[in-house]
Order: C-alpha cells, then structure tokens, then sequence
C-alpha cells in the first residue's frame, strides 16, 4: 500500500490540516451551540434555524477538504475522511441529543457507501477505505444501540436498522466486487459469520436474518461452481457453517433470552448445509472406485454423532445418505463391480450399514424412551 506522499501531486500537509479543522470547526461549533441554544430563539429545537445551522457547519465541513484536496487518485482517501467524520458528528449529536448533526452526519457516510456498493474500490488506501465505511457502520450500530438514554425507541431502531443494513450491503458488495472468483464463498461465510455473532451480542433478529441471507449467497456460489470446487475452501466453510450452528445450540441452550423462541431451531438449517457441503465434497474429490465407501463412512459418522449428541439432525442425514448409498450399490456398483476397488468399496459399504442397523437396534428404544433430546432438536 502507498502513502501520502506517492500521490502525484497530493499535500499531506494540507490534507492533515483541513480534515483536523473539519473536525475542530465542528467541535467548536457544537460547543456554541450546546452553551447558547437557550439564550437564543433561532437555536430552539422546535424551529428550522438549528437545521439551518448545522446544515451551513456539515456542508462546509464535508465539502471545503473535497475542495482542497480532490485528485483523481484520492478518491479513496475522501471516502475515507467522510466515513471517519460520520462517526464523529453522529456520536457528537448523539451525546449532545441533537436530532439535526445526526441526520446530516449520515450523508457523507451514506455517499461512500453508495461507492462501495455499486463499485469496486480498489487503489491506493483501498483496503483502509473499506474498513473504515464498515468501521463507521459498527459504530453508528453500537452507539444507537448502547447509548438508549440519549435516543428514543423509534429513533434508536431506525439508526440501528439503517446502519446494519446498509454496513452489510457494503461488505457484501466489496467482497464480490473486488474478487469475484477468488474464495468468495470462504469469504462470505466468514463475513456472514461475524454478523450472526453480532446479531447475538445486539439481541437483535433483523442483523441474523441477514446473516442468513448472506449464507444463500454462500450457497449459490457453491452451486454454481460445482464440481469445480476448491477442497480447502469447501472445508472452510463448512468448519465456518459448523462453528455457527454450535454457536446457535449454545446460546439457545444456555442463554434462551438471546433467541426467539421459533429461532432456536435456526441451527437445523446451517447443519444441514454443512453436511450437504460434505457430501458434495465426498462425490466431487473422492475417487469414483471408492466413492462408496467414502458415503458409507461419512453416513455411519452421522448416526454415530447423532446417537452421542443425541440429534435428530445428524440421525436422519445419515439415514438419507445411507438410502443414496444403498440406490448406488444396487444400480451402480454390483453391476460395474469389476475391479478390487469396487468390490472393496462394496464391501465396505455394507459393513457401514449393518453398523448403523446395529446402532438403531441398540440405542434407538432409549431415545423413544427419553423426552426432548436438546433444546433445539426435540
């Protein structure tokens, strides 16, 4: 990555120097305000001078370094300024309870996510660029959410929502934008990862419901790029998908409040998507001769966690991978068993299925027997 100085043309200095007294100007100006806004009726906070106010102070505080400093290589460095200035103003409006700075603070933030979102940015201080608009978005969520004392309720949850959704859009853009064909998938999921974390620690429905729309998107890269599928990547998110689902069972388990209560059944859904990564996975890299046995394997794995956990979930994967193990042995391989690999893999197969006949037989009456299972998977 450059610096400043390898930007043809570009004054640190004064780059420095006019977004410090953006800020400063602001400050000074807040700090006018908070001390007169009473001695003074167009300050009053039902009139439209406040608006007019601190709509001349934003304009000049966003504009006057786009100005001075605007080159067709700092591009990325303006964005940048405006996404640290909207953190600024929106927590000084926030602390000063000042509806006005607020709204104004998300126009500067609002033009660069627009950039990040219909355009890849790429160049010189790209990468810090990109972490700041999402740095500003975290911040703007967590000051809306954390400081409810200084917003109303309506106030708070539209500052929330927008702050989330359009911090989402932008990561999810990028990260498409910027690579497309390289581990987006990986990418994604860890992305999509950090935001069902989030979604957790806010309390908050709306930030996991995007998570998993995020991991329709995972989805769809997989499906599309089969059988062409990096076995590395294809692991990693299915290690990313298992670590949510293990996250969602321990919160519903151990800390029910976090969840809704029809949500706590969510971690079905990531598991089933981690198995069929698997099976994929297995049908795509395994060689063709022991295919059958690779499926018997991993079919008998799942019963085995199934019955340990207990989970339902993993009992009937396997099952169902056993059923399409069992088409393929009578369709497939008795009729082409023609070389060692074959009949091994057969062999093997079989072996796998009277393990899990045995399992069921030994272990399925103490399930009947026993009540719910898990929290999450009666």
């Amino acid at each position: 990555m450059s610096t400043f100085a390898s930007l043809p043309g570009f004054p640190i200095s004064e780059a420095v120097s006019y977004y410090s007294l953006s800020i400063l100007s602001m400050g000074i100006c807040a700090g006018a305000y908070h001390k007169w806004q009473k001695r003074a009726a167009a300050f009053d906070s039902n009139s439209k001078g406040v608006w007019y106010y601190w709509f001349l102070c934003a304009l000049a505080s966003f504009i006057l370094p786009v100005l001075v400093v605007y080159k067709q290589t700092a591009t990325n460095l303006i964005a940048l300024g405006w996404a640290i200035q909207a953190v600024f103003y929106f927590a000084l409006g926030t602390v000063i309870k000042e509806k006005a700075i607020k709204c104004l603070s998300l126009l500067p933030l609002f033009t660069a996510t627009t950039l990040c979102i219909f355009s890849p940015i790429k160049g010189d201080f790209a990468e810090l660029t990109v972490a700041a608009i999402i740095f500003a978005h975290l911040s703007g969520a967590i000051l809306s959410r954390k400081l409810p004392d200084k917003l109303n309720g309506s106030e708070s949850s539209f500052y929330f929502y927008y702050f989330v959704t359009m911090g989402a859009a932008a990561t999810f853009m990028q990260t498409w934008l910027i690579a497309p064909d390289s581990f987006l998938a990986i990418r994604w999921s860890g992305e999509a990862a950090v935001l069902v974390s989030l979604g957790l620690w806010f309390k908050d429905r709306y930030t996991r419901i995007i998570a998993g729309l995020w991991y329709i998107g995972v989805m769809q890269v997989l499906l599309f790029s089969y059988p062409h599928w990096d076995l590395a990547e294809a692991l990693s998110v299915v290690a990313v998908v298992s670590l949510v689902a293990c996250l969602y069972r321990l919160v519903a388990n151990n800390y029910p409040e976090l969840c809704l209560a029809n949500e706590v059944r969510v971690s079905i859904y990531y598991q089933l998507f981690a198995i069929a990564i698997i099976f994929g996975a297995i049908s795509s890299f395994a060689p063709t001769s022991l295919v059958s046995a690779e499926l018997g394997v991993f079919a008998l794995l799942l019963c085995a966690i199934g019955f340990m956990i207990p989970d339902k979930v993993f009992r009937v994967s396997g099952l169902l991978i056993f059923g399409d193990l069992i088409f393929k042995l009578l369709f497939i391989d008795l009729a082409a068993a023609k070389t060692e690999e074959r009949i091994i893999s057969f062999i093997l197969a079989g072996i796998a299925l009277l393990i899990a006949s045995y399992c069921y037989t030994r272990y399925g009456a103490r399930l009947i027997k026993k009540q719910p299972e898990t929290k999450i998977n009666p």
